[in-house]
């Protein structure tokens, strides 16, 4: 049986923290901007999310890349 798969939706999600609970770990957040275009290279998004992270009171603490894939039978 061959499979194949391919990307059906990206989202970038950015990874920030907004301090740290009462046990000393840090509390991390996070933003979520969904309908990424699949063609844009990680070079694209990174750019747009660090530019995006200036923007926040707090610190980026990660970058990610978020795919979903629909597997077929061929």
């Amino acid at each position: 049986m061959a499979t194949s798969s391919a990307i059906s939706k990206s989202t970038l999600q950015i990874n920030y923290k907004t301090g740290q609970n009462a046990n000393g770990k840090d509390v991390i957040k996070s933003d979520k901007f969904p309908k990424l275009n699949s063609a844009v290279t990680n070079d694209d998004i990174y750019a747009v999310a660090a530019a995006l992270g200036t923007l926040l009171i707090y610190p980026v603490v990660s970058i990610e890349r978020v795919d979903n894939n629909v597997i077929t039978n061929q």
